[in-house]
């Protein structure tokens, strides 16, 4: 059915309000398979595989279809599919004219215009403020949005004559060129700053960013010895450090310290169960790290030592698994972190969920200002993130997917800078276990296998210094990368409002 727009809508009087349902031969869902690798049947589109609206068909797999089916599914130009679940519902992709043998799976519902409708006309209003605010009135469901068919048939669309909406598309493709060649440069330079923020990071890990400050220090110590016996020579010389020690003096002192806090939480064992040691056998029981490492993939600075995290780490803390609703905890109440609350980098306190049975809180596991909490669970390419916690505005504990380290104050930033280089995803990766790429796990034997390099603590203070120098500079060009193009995007929306609205075209 089509409704005629009077004067007192804002489009022209040749226009027609019309709802998707009356302008579509069919509106019709997916195909239920499973997917392959395997070339056994035609591709099977899935909502995964439209991203940035497009679509790498050479990576969609395929599926296994008998041939009568085939037709009811099959792909052909200009049908427009969308996304009816999950949270890009109602995203919406237009096929192109180069598809070939491909049917869409089942989490997709497909629309194919009647004669006479500008499929890409139809597919820029999808695209509009308008239509959607049609989607987030119209779809059910909160864990899982979802927009059914015959919510989608209701979607009202400013329908143009049809010489109209071919020189609307033309009008606003020629405006989007335009924005859309400024966006790719904007997305490229955003690619060159990650792909800067790694060559940073390697740089860290390798010694290569301190290189300079570090032959300083050792110049300097050099002079210090050659000007011992010269009167008031030292008044002239600048020093930077004069307590400049080797990583292997310095991990001989880790060592000691970690024994000692070993030691230390035995004897608090022992005093927890009420007793105390009759002798010292039970020091022999302590285990010294591992210390015949494989190399690194790369140079280390000689002055430097190769560790792993059972050297580093004093303890693993894990957390508990509750029943919670699915929801932050408000104030007065205590939560739970999602692994997402330590995926992006900084730790997000709205990634939580609510605990209802209060007798199981344990303040033990109450996350804190300063804590280095580990993903022990996520998908292959998170799993091991990782954050130092620098602001605690909800009452959460640990999860059981979610570990905190016990170790020194002064190595957490330098180990977070060491697990968040290609180099540190590599090695979680490698010991990760798990069957799905989905769902890796690293367990916390294997955590300690992980290698790092050990530096001396002045020159960890420089190297710690530049990181955060360069990289705070990063993140201002990349704040201001994504307000240029959240405005692009804001112009695109101002487009469509007046293509959608008769205003783009003297018609």
């Amino acid at each position: 059915m089509t409704v005629f727009l009077g004067d007192n809508h804002n489009v022209s009087n040749k226009w027609e309000r019309v709802v998707l349902g009356s302008i579509s031969r069919d509106i019709s869902y997916g195909y239920t398979a499973s997917s392959t690798d395997k070339p056994i049947g035609p591709r099977m589109l899935r909502i995964t595989d439209i991203q940035n609206n497009a679509v790498n068909w050479d990576a969609v797999p395929y599926c296994k279809i008998v041939d009568d089916e085939i037709e009811k599914y099959i792909l052909r130009p200009n049908d427009i599919v969308f996304a009816r679940t999950g949270a890009t519902v109602g995203k919406s992709f237009l096929i192109p004219s180069n598809v070939s043998n491909s049917v869409y799976a089942s989490y997709l519902i497909r629309v194919r215009l009647a004669d006479g409708i500008d499929p890409k006309y139809i597919s820029y209003f999808f695209q509009s403020g308008d239509y959607w605010f049609q989607i987030r009135e119209n779809q059910a469901g909160i864990g899982q949005p979802n927009v059914n068919g015959s919510k989608l048939k209701k979607i009202e669309i400013p329908l143009a004559p049809p010489e109209q909406q071919k020189q609307i598309v033309a009008k606003i493709e020629q405006l989007f060129s335009h924005i859309d060649s400024g966006i790719e440069s904007l997305n490229t330079a955003k690619q060159r700053l990650k792909q800067y923020r790694q060559s940073v990071l390697k740089a860290a890990v390798t010694g290569e960013l301190t290189k300079e400050w570090r032959e300083a220090q050792q110049n300097i110590g050099c002079a210090e010895v050659r000007s011992a016996s010269i009167p008031h020579a030292q008044d002239a010389l600048p020093i930077v450090s004069t307590s400049y020690e080797s990583a292997d003096k310095l991990l001989e002192r880790i060592l000691q310290t970690r024994r000692q806090k070993w030691e230390e939480q035995q004897l608090e064992q022992f005093k927890a169960k009420g007793k105390s040691p009759k002798n010292d056998k039970w020091k022999d029981k302590y285990q010294e790290p591992e210390t015949s490492l494989d190399p690194l993939p790369f140079n280390i600075p000689k002055i430097w030592e190769l560790i792993n995290l059972d050297t580093l780490i004093f303890h693993i803390e894990a957390g508990k698994s509750f029943k919670c609703d699915e929801r932050p905890p408000q104030k007065g109440e205590t939560g739970i972190v999602k692994v997402s609350a330590v995926t992006w980098g900084e730790f997000d306190s709205e990634q939580s969920k609510t605990i209802t049975d209060k007798g199981k809180i344990n303040s033990a596991y109450r996350i804190k200002e300063g804590d280095f909490l580990f993903s022990r669970a996520n998908t292959n390419e998170l799993v091991g993130a990782c954050v130092i916690v620098k602001r605690v505005d909800k009452d959460l504990l640990l999860s059981d997917k979610i570990h905190r380290f016990i170790l020194p104050e002064e190595w957490k930033e330098w180990l977070r800078i060491c697990l968040r280089t290609r180099y540190g995803r590599d090695e979680i990766e490698s010991l990760a276990t798990g069957n799905q790429d989905s769902m890796r796990n690293i367990s916390q034997s294997n955590v300690k296998k992980i290698r790092i390099p050990l530096l001396p603590i002045t020159e960890l203070q420089e190297v710690i210094r530049l990181v955060n120098k360069k990289i705070d500079s990063l993140h201002r060009l990349e704040a201001e990368i994504e307000t240029q193009l959240q405005k692009a995007q804001k112009t695109k929306q101002s487009i469509l409002a007046s293509a959608f609205s008769g205003k783009l075209t003297n018609l």
